[in-house]
């Protein structure tokens, strides 16, 4: 079984993990903040095709409608988003981002998909078999490939890496 690194878990690393587990891949997930995220953020809107694709029940609200407007205030678009469900299988959230995080994080850890707060990545080994990355703590974990899911500067961007080998693809 492929086994992948996912380095960052906020939104988009659980969100990543949760994708990759659901496509037969073992994700471990290593976070270098804590678990308390509470009022991390502002709000977000979520569209109905994220809302399927995230298959999480975050909470929030569905607004009946959405105005755009420019600079000046003058209303230049407008949409109708109540009809959503029954369109689109889902419907617009709009929630606290930290409440997305928490249902993520809760759905990471659901599925069994290791999940390590506090784990600052150091170091970036590539080789032959995988790569393997190095914590602060002095803890490692090894994988076949690694997802850089942290910002705003991405930890595995700072580390020294060789150049990783290219994907095969099956015959």
């Amino acid at each position: 079984m492929t086994r992948a690194l996912v380095i960052g878990g906020g939104i988009a690393g659980c969100a990543a993990a949760i994708a990759l587990h659901r496509i037969g891949v073992q994700a471990e997930v290593s976070e270098a903040g804590s678990d308390d995220h509470a009022e991390t953020g502002a709000f977000l809107q979520i569209a109905p095709n994220g809302m399927r694709a995230l298959a999480v029940d975050p909470g929030g609200f569905a607004p009946g409608g959405m105005v755009s407007r420019n600079a000046r205030g003058r209303r230049v678009g407008q949409m109708d988003v109540g009809d959503d469900p029954r369109r689109y299988g889902a419907r617009v959230v709009v929630l606290e981002r930290w409440r997305l995080l928490e249902a993520l994080r809760d759905r990471v850890r659901a599925l069994g998909i290791p999940l390590t707060v506090g784990a600052r990545l150091q170091r970036l080994e590539a080789g032959a078999d995988g790569v393997t990355a190095g914590f602060a703590d002095g803890g490692t974990a090894r994988g076949d490939l690694l997802l850089g899911c942290d910002a705003p500067a991405p930890a595995p961007a700072r580390c020294s890496c060789p150049r990783p080998r290219r994907p095969s693809t099956p015959a």
